[in-house]
């Protein structure tokens, strides 16, 4: 199992998925590259790990996301992680401030690799994958690189997402 989880996180970050996403962005970018693109409007940056590392510093203007906040409360007999019928996870992502334009970045604060990779998931599914990138080496990166910190938590206006998107599960919840 361990060989498994190791084959599925490097596979994230070396095979590109330009086979299903025509033109997409890259799906590993650098410190410099977020650091010169942290002013532009449609970007938004998820912060992945405990809360108190993220209070304690993030990169500027990110939002804290943990896979719980995507996912249906753990219940007896359910998936560890399952996900929300897709309007609920939409209203989640949409109250992180993405919407159908944003670029999304993401990025580990505390080595938490492989919960960054189910968040680029979940937004692969929702039809983001093509948009959607991991910043290589997370915020250690970002500190070596020496780009600044923050403990400024940023106002957030939602997100707006519009049915267009195809998602790979049903938007109906089982019962």
């Amino acid at each position: 199992m361990k060989r498994f989880a190791v084959a599925v996180i490097l596979s994230i970050i070396f095979v590109p998925l330009n086979a299903r996403a025509g033109n997409r962005e890259s799906m590993i970018v650098s410190a410099e590259w977020l650091a010169s693109h942290l002013k532009d409007r449609k970007l938004v940056v998820l912060h992945v790990g405990p809360r108190e590392g993220y209070d304690a510093a993030h990169i500027p203007g990110a939002r804290h996301v943990a896979t719980a906040d995507l996912s249906l409360p753990r219940a007896e007999g359910a998936l560890f992680l399952e996900l929300p019928p897709i309007d609920v996870l939409d209203a989640a992502l949409e109250k992180l401030g993405i919407s159908d334009d944003s670029r999304i970045v993401v990025y580990f604060g505390e080595d938490w690799v492989s919960p960054t990779t189910r968040i680029y998931f979940i937004l692969d599914s929702i039809g983001a994958g093509d948009r959607t990138s991991v910043l290589n080496g997370g915020m250690r990166s970002w500190k070596a690189a020496g780009h600044p910190v923050t403990a400024e938590v940023p106002v957030v206006k939602p997100g707006r997402f519009t049915r267009s998107r195809v998602a790979i599960w049903s938007s109906t919840p089982r019962g």
